[in-house]
């Protein structure tokens, strides 16, 4: 079990982590490692932890939590420069995560 302060520019947080995790991820906790952490707040009258339930290096994270990439668009606030766009980003920054796009075109209703 291990206690870590983790922080940014705009505060610090503890986070605690049992054994099953440390034992697996311990490796990771060193200082100056941007990590992703997933777990759960905990909250009291005085405090906010995190309970540490998984730990992945930064560089892996979108690897990890990237299964798709969703874009909605809006027809009518949306033109062809728009959509080339996104076809553009698509096609250079192809990445692991297969890209979907949804369209949705709103009628005006008769009175």
């Amino acid at each position: 079990m291990g206690f870590v302060t983790i922080e940014d520019m705009n505060g610090a947080l503890e986070v605690i982590v049992f054994s099953r995790v440390y034992a697996s991820s311990s490796d990771l906790l060193t200082e100056g490692r941007a990590l992703l952490i997933q777990g759960q707040i905990q909250k009291d009258e005085q405090s906010v932890k995190l309970i540490a339930d998984t730990l992945i290096p930064l560089e892996k994270a979108e690897e990890t939590w990237t299964a798709s990439v969703h874009v909605n668009l809006e027809l009518s606030r949306t033109d062809r420069e728009v959509l080339l766009s996104c076809g553009t980003c698509c096609s250079a920054f192809p990445g692991p995560a297969r890209p979907s796009c949804t369209c949705a075109v709103r009628l005006a209703r008769k009175p």
